[in-house]
């Protein structure tokens, strides 16, 4: 067998090389507090994976995507994802607390994640040169409002910018084809279309 080259790893991450520690203490100290519109926290930063906690109630209203499959599991509560099909129509996945769910590879897909909500997402970082595709539509006729590409280097900050930034921009979010405005998600968060008002909470 080959000798296998060694890699130097961040000093954090050699530090929890064979150590245990208990997932639902971290997130309780990590993970408190308003997460912002995605809500997300990577567990073992600068690993070989991106292995992310994340909080609901987020605040989207894009479609993400990515060139490599992501999987989801629901640790707590229920979270819907809306994802195109290979025709362009938009189906939504209902996943349940205990449910896992792959999303394949350029899949355009929107995770909402009503309050009190965790769940953990597995994805493959991206190396220099590999973009994100993100892509709104309008809620009314479904034509495509605004795309960007995205060098996303940390998961956790660059995401919740883009996202920011078009949700600020009322001529972005407004139609060029019907006039419809797409709400904005800190304003109308999608969860209250997905969750009956009775079971709503916060």
């Amino acid at each position: 067998m080959g000798q296998t080259a060694k890699r130097l790893r961040n000093p954090v991450l050699a530090a929890l090389n064979g150590v245990p520690f208990n997932l639902t203490a971290w997130i309780a100290r990590s993970m408190s507090g308003d997460m912002g519109s995605v809500g997300n926290k990577e567990v073992f930063r600068h690993s070989d994976f991106i292995f992310m906690i994340i909080k609901g109630p987020n605040r989207r209203n894009d479609f993400h995507i990515d060139a490599y499959d992501e999987i989801f599991y629901q640790l707590k509560g229920t979270i819907y994802v809306k994802h195109r099909d290979a025709a362009g129509h938009t189906q939504i996945a209902e996943v349940k607390e205990g449910e896992v769910m792959i999303i394949n590879a350029f899949t355009p897909h929107l995770p909402i994640r009503p309050p009190e909500t965790l769940g953990l997402v597995i994805e493959r970082p991206r190396v220099a040169g590999e973009q994100d595709g993100i892509i709104w539509y309008c809620d009314t006729c479904s034509k495509e409002l605004h795309q960007l590409l995205l060098d996303c280097q940390d998961i956790e900050t660059q995401l919740k910018q883009a996202l920011d930034a078009f949700n600020a921009d009322l001529v972005l979010r407004t139609c060029t084809n019907c006039g419809s405005v797409l709400p904005d998600p800190a304003q109308q968060p999608p969860w209250q279309q997905m969750v009956p008002a009775s079971t709503r909470g916060a």
